[in-house]
This record gives C-alpha cells, structure tokens and sequence, in this order.
C-alpha cells in the first residue's frame, strides 16, 4: 500500500470489512500515527518498511532522546521522523559551519561542496537499511527485522 497514512488506515479498514486474509504491506508513512488511529484493530498483522529506525530502536536511545529534546522546550518525545530530521538538520549545521569557515559567509555553491562531501549512511558509511516494522494486536508496532542493503 503506497498511500499516505489516513488512506492506508481506511484501505486497512476495508480489507478487514471483506475478510482479506493477506497482511497489508507499506512504506513509511505506514508507521505514522494516523495510520494506526484510523486503521485500529485492522492494523494488527500489517507491515511496513523504512530506512530508518524508531529512535527506540538504535543504540543509546536515551542519548539520542536528551539530545533531542535540548533542542527546545517545544520539542515534542521523538516520533518515526525524529531521527532522519535530526540527522539531516545536524549535518546542514555542520555543512554551514564548514562554508563559513572557508567563505567567511554561506553560498550556495560552498554549501553544495560541503555536502555531497558528507557521508549520510548510518555508522559513517553510505550502506542502506532496511527496517520492517510489524503492528501489534494493540496498535504499537514492533521491529521485527534490520537488513544492511548494499
């Protein structure tokens, strides 16, 4: 299912209605909220895959949260978006402060440099993850596999 995360609740929904004995495989955006709020107790069973992992799910996860939160007072617990905004936002500060130092001002050519010189993969590498992800009886979903694709 490649539909946003309402979408893909009510198609939940439906397929429950008509008794579909399959599971109900998605993307990301699966394992948002809204999916599971619309979707219920029709997401028991369904399957999503991510490149990213819950921030419960990677190692020192209480560093990551404090380091998170100390972002600001407003900054809600860490979602399924948390880590790839974090990360992203972490190294566009890093790939600013780099053009400065070498420019004395941000430019968009410098910037460019600086970052398709970053590595963006976790651990420092360019590998890709996979994480499946599969929802509980209870609506939480549960990591049920990491795989490094190459």
């Amino acid at each position: 299912c490649d539909a946003d995360p309402v979408t893909a609740g009510e198609v939940a929904l439906a397929l429950q209605e008509h008794d579909w004995p399959g599971v109900l495989l998605g993307g990301p955006e699966m394992g948002f909220p809204d999916f599971a709020a619309v979707a219920g107790s029709a997401a028991d069973g369904a399957v999503f895959v991510t490149p990213w992992p819950y921030p419960s799910d990677i190692a020192d996860h209480s560093a990551f949260v404090t380091a998170y939160q100390a972002l600001g007072p407003h900054v809600p617990p860490p979602g399924s978006l948390a880590l790839p905004t974090y990360v992203t936002f972490q190294k566009v500060l890093t790939a600013l402060a780099r053009d400065i130092s070498t420019h004395q001002t941000p430019t968009r050519a410098g910037m460019a440099t600086v970052l398709s010189e970053m590595t963006w993969g976790e651990g420092g590498s360019d590998s890709l993850y996979a994480y499946r992800y599969r929802y509980g009886p209870s609506g939480v979903s549960v990591a049920v596999e990491m795989e490094a694709l190459r």
